[in-house]
């Protein structure tokens, strides 16, 4: 989804915590209604000039993605 970067990490959408709410990490995005949103979370090992960093991907079984759908939805919460 270009919404969340289409799979390229340089694009991806940063979540947000603060000392007061660590180690929740939130955030706020107009997702479109009625799709199947796939996504995966990544952390920033380091941060170089440019727009590559290197990064590693969530552990998950190949071939599978964390999934939202906002079938018939205004507005979704996500807890994992």
């Amino acid at each position: 989804m270009q919404l969340l970067g289409h799979w390229d990490t340089a694009r991806a959408v940063p979540l947000n915590t603060n000392p007061s709410t660590y180690p929740v990490w939130t955030i706020k995005i107009d997702l479109p209604r009625d799709k199947i949103v796939e996504y995966k979370y990544i952390i920033l090992l380091d941060s170089k000039l440019g727009n590559k960093s290197r990064v590693a991907w969530e552990n998950l079984p190949p071939n599978i993605n964390r999934v939202v759908n906002t079938h018939g939805k205004k507005e979704i919460t996500v807890y994992e």
